[in-house]
């Protein structure tokens, strides 16, 4: 039986999750085939969105939950992956105000959606989600997300110089 502070902490993170999805993605916080290529996206999207009001990062943690195992591989495991978000290039997965997608692009096992967030200020980001249909146990036929792409616009060039430049600096 679950601690009783566990156990609240489960409905509360499953009542906030719940609000900040909407009717558009379930509740879900791990891979399952019932779920769409959309629902995945959604799901991460709002997950990263309410990271600010969950506990110890909870909300990437259920970002890196639906990255597919080779994605893991590449990013993993969860702290490193809590630094790359944080990085200020992908930084506006955790603060924005809204976002909007386009449509979805499938093509047999592989799905592609861009997702534009947009940021208090107006500021628009734009990212590719690419997903792939899992073949192997343990997430047989769930769709998980492979790659996160940010798309950089003209105006966002010398933001991306910049940290090449500060990095190269610190070496």
């Amino acid at each position: 039986m679950r601690p009783m502070i566990e156990r609240c902490f489960v409905l509360l993170l499953g009542g906030v999750m719940s609000l900040a999805l909407g009717s558009a993605a379930p509740a879900a916080t791990e891979p399952d085939p019932s779920l769409t290529p959309e629902q995945v996206i959604a799901i991460q999207v709002e997950a990263l969105k309410a990271n600010r009001d969950l506990p110890g990062d909870e909300g990437i943690t259920i970002a890196f939950n639906f990255a597919s195992p080779a994605n893991r591989k590449m990013t993993g495991p969860l702290p490193r992956f809590i630094e790359m978000v944080k990085n200020p290039l992908y930084a506006i997965m955790l603060n924005f105000e809204q976002y909007e997608t386009a449509k979805i692009e499938l093509d047999g096992d592989i799905a592609r959606q861009r997702v534009t967030l947009i940021d208090a200020a107006g500021n628009r980001s734009l990212l590719l989600f690419v997903l792939s249909r899992q073949k192997e146990a343990p997430y047989k036929d769930c769709w998980m997300t492979d790659v996160v792409q940010r798309v950089n616009p003209a105006h966002e060039k010398p933001l991306v110089a910049q940290l090449f430049h500060d990095s190269a600096a610190n070496f």
